[in-house]
């Protein structure tokens, strides 16, 4: 499969590699569709400490599940999916209390391990979303980054008719 590798501060290539097997609750996705992220960017400019070089970046994406490991999943092969990026390890303290996103040994696809710039990315079944017909490929690989405006609205605990500042006019400030 071709995949693109960053292999550290601005450096990248395409590069042919084998096709990933889903290890043990991973689901072998088939990527229909990806984002460039300012997150990517800040990766690419070597400004990324997490980094694990070299690295697929990418994880903002949508796909096709095309195989699961040894058990399956409630998520069929051939299903449309959008991917949560964050893998967290499900059961410390911070997980268990719904707060997995401050897990101490949080990893991100496309950061820590090869992410969605490849034709086969493995996934968490658990961070796999069912992607209703009615929505492209195009639109839910968009979904992470809907995600977090929607939080971040959340968060500020905005009501409608509240005046509101937005710095950033990137994809999340947008949405």
């Amino acid at each position: 499969m071709q995949t693109i590798v960053f292999e550290g501060h601005s450096r990248m290539h395409l590069e042919e590699k084998e096709k990933p097997k889903p290890g043990e609750g991973e689901a072998l996705i088939k990527v229909a569709h990806t984002g460039v992220c300012g997150s990517d960017l800040t990766l690419f400019a070597g400004k990324n400490p997490r980094a694990k070089i070299p690295v697929t970046p990418g994880h903002e994406f949508s796909g096709r599940v095309v195989e699961h490991a040894a058990g399956g999943s409630a998520i069929p092969v051939g299903a449309r999916v959008a991917v949560l990026p964050t893998i967290s390890c499900g059961v410390c303290e911070l997980c268990t209390s719904g707060r997995a996103h401050l897990c101490r040994k949080l990893r991100f696809i496309g950061i820590q391990q090869d992410g969605s710039m490849a034709e086969f990315v493995n996934a968490p079944i658990a961070n796999l979303y069912a992607v209703p017909d009615q929505l492209s490929d195009e639109v839910a690989a968009l979904t992470e980054p809907v995600a977090v405006a929607v939080r971040a609205g959340r968060r500020a605990r905005m009501e409608i008719g509240d005046d509101v500042l937005v710095i950033g006019a990137g994809p999340i400030g947008l949405m």
